[in-house]
């Protein structure tokens, strides 16, 4: 849709988390996968919108444009984070090293 506002960029943020360098997560199989997959995706997409696509003409020509890009925030302090955790990992300064969802958006 973007695309086709004349004089209009649009801008695509794809956020990935530390599952996307791999291992495993036990419990979070999708979100892993779907962590893991992102990174190719926006690769495949930019190469697309840069007209690197063999065998047929793409992107068409538009009005507008749109921007691919992958965001990595760091760890961030969800319950997702110490859901499963263990008294030990609990002690760990989690407050140093993560950043509220807060603080991220």
């Amino acid at each position: 849709l973007m695309m086709n506002q004349k004089n209009i960029h649009g801008q695509i943020f794809n956020t990935v988390g530390s599952g996307v360098r791999g291992g495993g997560t036990p419990g979070y199989v999708s979100y892993g996968a779907a962590k893991r997959g992102l990174p190719q995706m926006t690769d495949s997409i930019v190469a697309e919108l840069a007209g690197k696509t063999q065998g047929y003409d793409w992107p068409p020509k538009t009005p507008g444009s749109v921007s691919v890009h992958t965001l990595s925030p760091g760890m961030v302090f969800t319950d997702l984070l110490l859901k499963d955790s263990t008294p030990e990992l609990r002690k760990f300064p989690f407050s140093v090293l993560a950043a509220t969802p807060e603080e991220v958006a």
